[in-house]
């Protein structure tokens, strides 16, 4: 129980760290994966039966989602953040955020879409690709940023592309109150 407290400081006082799970990239992907359909669909498990991680470690997809027909989506997912704010912040060098202009946050994402649309998935069939993009840098999070995003971005080879974020603060005080992630459909094949 201490270690577990320890940890939810841990990633509490971390820079961007609300969807890592003890360093453990399965475990993020997968989780991330999670959110994502927990914050899509209502009852996520009327769409899907399985979720398991990549059949292969070291190639793509991340994630395979087993539909209730039987068909299989493969998931690629990947994390947007600042290295070098993140590397500061560990120091203890700098407290400050990453300040995004929108034009280069687009540009991020245009890279990324392409950087992973280039990775052939392994292990086929999949009756459907996605790329699922993850971030909790803070300054993306306010909600004039993203909120106002007009996204208009190639879906490379994928059939979906979704950005997503951490749930907004519940600033109600009903401590029931679970907003879910923010998700942004940014690409449609």
């Amino acid at each position: 129980m201490q270690d577990d407290l320890k940890e939810m400081l841990r990633r509490q006082l971390s820079y961007a760290g609300y969807f890592h799970f003890r360093g453990d990239k399965m475990m993020t992907e997968m989780g991330v994966v999670y959110d994502w359909l927990q914050a899509r669909f209502e009852h996520p498990e009327e769409h899907y039966s399985k979720i398991e991680p990549r059949p292969n470690p070291l190639d793509p997809p991340d994630v395979v989602l087993t539909d209730i027909k039987g068909a299989r989506v493969g998931v690629e997912v990947t994390e947007l953040v600042d290295g070098p704010t993140i590397s500061a912040w560990e120091k203890g060098l700098n407290t400050d955020f990453k300040l995004y202009e929108k034009e280069e946050f687009f540009a991020l994402l245009r890279e990324r879409i392409g950087s992973k649309s280039k990775s052939e998935f392994n292990d086929p069939p999949y009756e459907g690709k996605a790329l699922v993009i993850y971030s909790d840098e803070p300054e993306l999070c306010r909600d004039d940023f993203l909120c106002s995003a007009d996204f208009d971005f190639e879906s490379g080879s994928f059939d979906e592309v979704w950005f997503i974020m951490p749930p907004k603060p519940n600033t109600t005080g009903d401590p029931t109150l679970n907003t879910g992630c923010q998700i942004y459909l940014i690409a449609r094949g």
